[in-house]
């Protein structure tokens, strides 16, 4: 009885030590499957010609891209962002079938983090300060993203940015 005692006392101690381990190796595969969309959808940069549209929403903004190679295609790769610019899921809708990879629910484990100024400018690009909720903010004030709208699953279309032509 003893024995059935102190096996059941070290895992019970034991469970908290595989919880964080199970945590922790989640977020290392969700952050490697954010990073390669966000490498994917931006390997233009993060305002490009195939940025296509955005999402207002309740905990998070996201701006979605065209493919590389494939301009017809809507909202292949979808990049959703935390108040603080933090990458915390993305969607790729690009083979059909959508590929999730999302850290919502702890975004203090999302590695990847895009300086605001930066996602602003996108979000700019993508036309949502023209969107009558977000009217008299100015995108050069702000300090994290306009997040804590109702309209969760509506997208906001805008026509793609043409990229200026370099030297």
């Amino acid at each position: 009885m003893a024995i059935v005692l102190f096996v059941a006392l070290a895992m019970l101690a034991a469970l908290p030590f595989i919880g964080r381990w199970e945590r922790n190796r989640n977020a290392r595969t969700q952050n490697a499957r954010l990073a390669a969309v966000f490498r994917r959808a931006t390997s233009d940069g993060l305002v490009s010609h195939r940025l296509w549209r955005y999402r207002l929403d309740w905990s998070f903004d996201c701006l979605t891209y065209t493919p590389q190679g494939d301009p017809s295609a809507t909202g292949g790769l979808e990049l959703c962002f935390a108040p603080d610019g933090r990458l915390i899921e993305t969607i790729d809708r690009s083979s059909g079938t959508a590929h999730f990879g999302e850290l919502p629910e702890q975004p203090s484990l999302a590695s990847l983090r895009v300086p605001i100024h930066d996602l602003v400018r996108a979000f700019a690009a993508a036309g949502a300060f023209h969107d009558p909720r977000l009217q008299g903010l100015k995108p050069d004030s702000l300090s994290g993203l306009p997040i804590g709208f109702d309209d969760i699953g509506a997208f906001h279309y805008s026509k793609p940015k043409q990229r200026a032509a370099g030297p």
